[in-house]
């Protein structure tokens, strides 16, 4: 029984966003710091690889290679428009996975309370895939983003009953395996 109210007392404690700031600040610090100081890993050095020669060449190479031709062409994108820093390339991962972390959010909220949901997101922030892919220039942060968003439209989809939300739902859910392969096992 003290567990129990202990437990209580700790998630009526995430109502307060002071609490919700101290828990999620050193995981954005984690985050942010790697993003800044580091230098391209080999998977990442295959992004950069992969996107030097246009679109022909980035399409050869990730079929030679397995590679998002849908990330690689978005890397590609900022590149002609010269960003060429590797904590560029790397900020549309922590934007995608920054995105999950809200649809999760508002998923949470809609279907168990604002306190379930903060702790979904503490929970999934702290998670250490989750940091190693909000710094990665690689597609796995988009490949989240598109797994939660369509497990969001899916549950949407289930209450409304209408077409327009399953037709964004297969797209996002097809989105999936444009952007990871790996994340395929998530619409089984």
């Amino acid at each position: 029984m003290r567990l129990l109210s202990r437990i209580d007392r700790a998630l009526n404690s995430f109502d307060k966003p002071g609490v919700v700031l101290v828990f999620l600040l050193p995981v954005l610090l984690q985050w942010i710091v790697p993003l800044m100081r580091s230098h391209f890993w080999l998977d990442e050095t295959v992004t950069w690889w992969t996107t030097n020669r246009g679109l022909r060449e980035l399409i050869a190479r990730c079929t030679f290679w397995p590679g998002s031709i849908l990330y690689n062409g978005f890397i590609l994108l900022l590149r002609s428009f010269g960003v060429h820093r590797e904590w560029m390339l790397r900020t549309p991962s922590l934007l995608a996975v920054v995105l999950s972390a809200a649809v999760l959010f508002d998923l949470a909220r809609r279907w168990f309370s604002k306190r379930v949901a903060i702790a979904a997101v503490v929970f999934l922030c702290t998670q250490p895939w989750i940091s190693f892919a909000a710094v990665d220039a690689r597609p796995y942060g988009f490949g989240l983003l598109m797994a939660v968003t369509a497990t969001w439209l899916m549950l949407r989809w289930l209450e409304s009953q209408r077409a327009a939300q399953a037709c964004a739902y297969g797209v996002v859910a097809a989105l999936i395996l444009h952007f990871h392969m790996l994340f395929a096992t998530v619409l089984v």
